[in-house]
Parts: structure tokens; C-alpha cells; sequence
């Protein structure tokens, strides 16, 4: 569906207006200030800024908001899409050794200009927006065709979604036939005939568009769609079919087409090619980083766990990955060696107590060795999943990855606990900066763990990431649990 007032060439408009604030807002600042600044040393920094806020602004989502309501959620955006941009700009003269080419006065006027115009062309925007839709300006005029308690229900959606340009004119449907005339008068929009008299309808209103809106399976659908096809036959307007999921959907509810068939994705990766590039060159760079800053702890670990009793010094457990494939996650070994038939078990993620529950390791459990404890309470002993990182099952920044044991005893009792695993499981995540980490002894407690997890699938972005790893050595590092 098209929307208005921001169609492609709108958003572009506004693109191009952020850049000019941007871009213009140093020479003007410049140009005001006694300070004797070279453009020809100015100029490689200054196009560099142009792929930087077009590639972060996409990230940060400063468009794909436009179509929701709060004018709070648009300036939100805005500034944290600002931030990032600062933070790789600042990363940027760090790197090439040209701050001095910047005078302090100068930037220092523009980090605070920029923002402060970008926000307040929002705030004009939303004004002058919500002023032309209450007056019946700029926007589309829809005809809702179909059920009569969905249609109304799409048109209490779009009066919280107004700034989409998508304006109810009213509703043609058989359920309004039957209602008495006070309740018919007293619907939210106009009850305009039956869907027989579709044709007539649409010659007296002139909608824009026409929407069918109906349930997903209702057994009218199929013959309902079919008809309104037939009707529509005679008229040059657009017509859109808005089903109506009642189940519900982890990520965004993605329509696509199959080769000429309609195809709904209910629960998939909310993430767009691009941001997935993204997520997987902040893994790489901040796993080598994370490897190399390390790498003196992670000898003294292997040293002191292979000194403290006998076995490997890495514990290796399968565990469910991505789309819930089985993966091999690295942890420095915390436990004394036990048979081989025990260790077998735990690898597989089988081991349960005689009540068939997965037995998960507790603070008193006499098999954690002395150096364990520490490595447990530090969260030390995850380091080497850094590598699990590089080597692709895991990423820095995700649901934690849980032994299949676990998974498999709590599966029926905690509603999509399955679909934490339409990410990478990282090594950090919402959940472990929330205070949601360690044993999960009751279904509250899982539920809980799933809830921040399935919160972060479906908020993410560079700027959630970013800030679960900055407090992630404050409130995910110290561990309190086993």
C-alpha cells in the first residue's frame, strides 16, 4: 500500500533536508565564527560524513518511524541516530589523526545546533501534518469492505496510527444491515450498505482505495475476496487485502510474493538484509577485539583450570542456535571431571533428575572447583564463546543459548520460548543486564528470561546493542547465580 504523506519521494525530501542541516551546518557555523579553517583539509572529512548518516539513520530506524504516532518517538530517533553518527564521526578523526583539522569552538556548537534543528523540524512536521489530516487534507480516503467487528477494529488501529495519511470514509459490510439504527448510528464511521451494493457505493463516495478486511480463516474469506474482485472489475482503484492475524507474531508480519501467491511470514528474523550485514561486522570486529584484549586472562583461566583438577579445559555443550539448530558453545571447564557416561549426558543436554526435570548446576553443587567459582561469578568462564562469535553460531548480543535439555522441559509450559532462537544466541543479551540470568528453578522465572528476550527480538537495534554491551560489565558480568 502506497502511504501518505510519506511516500518514497517525501522521505527523500527529508533525507536530503537532514543532510543539508548536517552537512551546511558546519560551513555556516564557520562562517560566524573567527576561526581560520582550510576547506581543501576540511573536504575528505566533510563528504565522509554523507554515507555516515545516510547508512546510520537507516540503522538507527529515523524513517521507519514516521508512520507511527508519538512525535516523541520520531525526535527519540532522531537523536539517537545523531549520537551514532557523532560517535563514528569522532571514531573517524581518532583514526586519520585529524581533529585538529575542526576547530573545538566550531564542533563543539554544531553537536548541539544539529540536533536541536533536526528535532524541531519534527515537531513542525508532526503539527503541520496532524493539522492537514483533521482538516481533510493530504491524505487517502479508504472504503473498509469485509467484516463488520474488523473493519472496525482496522479503523480504531489507523486513528492511533494517523500520521500514515490513511482516513476511514467508511465501512460497506452485511453485519451493518442487521443492527438496530441507534447502534448504527453509533459506529465509529459511517455504515454505508451491504458488500452487494459495493459498486453503487464507490460511485457516490470516490474513495481512494478499497480494503477488504476480514479474520484469517474466516470461512467467508475465500468468497468474499472472490466477489469483491468481481466488483472491483469496473473501477481504476486500488485494492488491498489487510487480513487480520489474531495469532500472534514475534517479528514484523512480513507479505511477500510466492511466485503469484500470496505469502504471510507470522514468525521470522525482524531483521532487513542490511541490518543483519550489520549485526555480523559489529560481531566480527567487537569478538577480535574482545579476543585480543583478553587474551591475557584467557592463559591465566586455561592454566589455572587445567591445574585444579583433571580434564580438558574447555566444557563443551550442544545447545540450540539460530532457528533452533544444534551448536557446540565453548566455556572454560568449572566442574570436576566426572564418568564418561555422565559427561556424555551433559554434552547432549539430557542430564535430568529422577523426576525427569533438567538438572541445571546449583551453588551448592560439589562438583564446582575452586577456581569454577570464581570463573562462574565473574562470568569469566564464557569468555571462549568469543570465538563461537568468529566462528558464526553465536553473536555478541543475543537470547542466551540454552541447553536442548532445558529448552525441551520448559517448551510446553512457556509460550514461544522457541522463538528466542529466530536470533543468534549471544553471549550477552536484555535478559542478562535485566537480572534475568542464572538457574531458571520455575516457569516464572523462565518466562520472565523468554519475555526480555522475545522484548529485545522485536525492539532491536544498533543502539539497543551498543548499550547492552557498554552495561554488560556493570550488570551482566558479576554473577550471583550458579
Amino acid at each position: 500500500m502506497s502511504l501518505k504523506p510519506f511516500t518514497p519521494r517525501r522521505i527523500l525530501g527529508l533525507q536530503i533536508f537532514d543532510l543539508a542541516v548536517i552537512l551546511l551546518g558546519i560551513l555556516a557555523i564557520e562562517a560566524f565564527l573567527p576561526v581560520n579553517v582550510s576547506f581543501a583539509r576540511m573536504r575528505p572529512l566533510f563528504w565522509a560524513l554523507v554515507p555516515l548518516v545516510i547508512i546510520i539513520f537507516q540503522l538507527a530506524g529515523v524513517y521507519r518511524v514516521l508512520s507511527e504516532r508519538p512525535a516523541l518517538r520520531w525526535c527519540r530517533q532522531v537523536l539517537i541516530g545523531w549520537a551514532l553518527v557523532l560517535g563514528a564521526f569522532f571514531t573517524l578523526l581518532y583514526l586519520t589523526k585529524s581533529a585538529e583539522v575542526f576547530p573545538r569552538s566550531v564542533i563543539l556548537i554544531w553537536m548541539v545546533a544539529v540536533p536541536v534543528v533536526l528535532v524541531l523540524s519534527r515537531l513542525v512536521l508532526y503539527k503541520v501534518l496532524k493539522r492537514r489530516l483533521r482538516h481533510g487534507k493530504g491524505g487517502q480516503r479508504l472504503l473498509l469492505v469485509g467484516d463488520l467487528p474488523a473493519c472496525r477494529r482496522f479503523h480504531a488501529h489507523l486513528a492511533r496510527h494517523h500520521t500514515m495519511g490513511l482516513r476511514c470514509i467508511g465501512i460497506c459490510a452485511n453485519g451493518g444491515a442487521s443492527l438496530p439504527e441507534v447502534a448504527r448510528r453509533n459506529l465509529p464511521i459511517p455504515w454505508l450498505g451491504r458488500t452487494d451494493e459495493l459498486p453503487r457505493i464507490i460511485e457516490r463516495e470516490r474513495p481512494d482505495r478499497v480494503v477488504l478486511v476480514t479474520a484469517v480463516g474466516s470461512a467467508s474469506q475465500g468468497r468474499q475476496l472472490a466477489e469483491l474482485q468481481g466488483a472491483m472489475k469496473s473501477f481504476a482503484l486500488p485494492f488491498d487485502f489487510a487480513p487480520e492475524v489474531a495469532t500472534s507474531h514475534t517479528g514484523p508480519l512480513q507479505a511477500s510474493d510466492c511466485a503469484g501467491r500470496p505469502l504471510f511470514t507470522i514468525t521470522g528474523s525482524p531483521l532487513s538484509p542490511f541490518e543483519l550485514l550489520f549485526k555480523w561486522v559489529e560481531d566480527k570486529v567487537v569478538a577480535l577485539v574482545a579476543i585480543v584484549v583478553f587474551s591475557p586472562i584467557f592463559v591465566l583461566a586455561a592454566i589455572l583450570v587445567k591445574f585444579s583438577s583433571p580434564g580438558p579445559v574447555l566444557f563443551v555443550q550442544t545447545r540450540h542456535g539460530l532457528y533452533g539448530k544444534p551448536i557446540r558453545v565453548m566455556k572454560f571447564r568449572t566442574m570436576r571431571q566426572v564418568s564418561a557416561a555422565a559427561a556424555e549426558a551433559a554434552t547432549k543436554g539430557r542430564e535430568a533428575t529422577q523426576s525427569g526435570r533438567f538438572l541445571q548446576a546449583s551453588a551448592s553443587d560439589d562438583r564446582i572447583t575452586w577456581i569454577g567459582k570464581w570463573l562462574r561469578k565473574t562470568s569469566l568462564d564464557e569468555l571462549p564463546q568469543f570465538f563461537n562469535v568468529l566462528r558464526g553460531d553465536m553473536s555478541v548480543v543475543g537470547p542466551r543459548p540454552h541447553p536442548i535439555g532445558l529448552n525441551h522441559q520448559f517448551a510446553e509450559e512457556v509460550d514461544q520460548l522457541m522463538h528466542r532462537h529466530l536470533m543468534k544466541p549471544g553471549i550477552t543479551g536484555l535478559a542478562q543486564i535485566s537480572g534475568a540470568r542464572g538457574e531458571t528453578s520455575s516457569t516464572e522465572s523462565m518466562r520472565r528470561r523468554v519475555d526480555l528476550d522475545l522484548q529485545y527480538i522485536r525492539t532491536w537495534s544498533p543502539w539497543l546493542d551498543m548499550k547492552i554491551i557498554l552495561l554488560t560489565p556493570f550488570k551482566g558480568f558479576l554473577n550471583y547465580e550458579p
